[in-house]
């Protein structure tokens, strides 16, 4: 492979009241249907929460983190990464951290 496309997204949570869990949105899925690495930002999601990795991907989780100190409200932070299967033997984390991932 020479070239590969990848898709940053600040997702805002993957979960609204609105539209309920955003990987499974239509109009998501198909915006990112070519990419070969997808990350997410600030998904606001814990490790015990499914994020419906798409069909034919990998996943990478940066669970998000609650501050002991604020007592209501949400986590904060959280990334994930997607990435094609046939990527595999490409693409592997180098350091891991509470908020942050080194690909290579």
């Amino acid at each position: 492979m020479g070239s590969f496309t990848i898709s940053s997204w600040n997702i805002q949570g993957l979960c609204s009241s609105m539209f309920r869990l955003k990987c499974t949105d239509p109009d998501f899925v198909n915006s990112l249907r070519n990419m070969d690495i997808i990350v997410l930002h600030e998904t606001w999601s814990n490790s015990g929460m499914s994020t419906h990795c798409p069909n034919g991907y990998r996943e990478l989780i940066v669970p998000s983190l609650k501050n002991p100190h604020i007592k209501r409200g949400r986590d904060s932070g959280g990334i994930i990464v997607w990435y094609k299967e046939e990527l595999k033997n490409t693409v592997s984390p180098v350091k891991r951290g509470d908020t942050h991932l080194w690909l290579k």
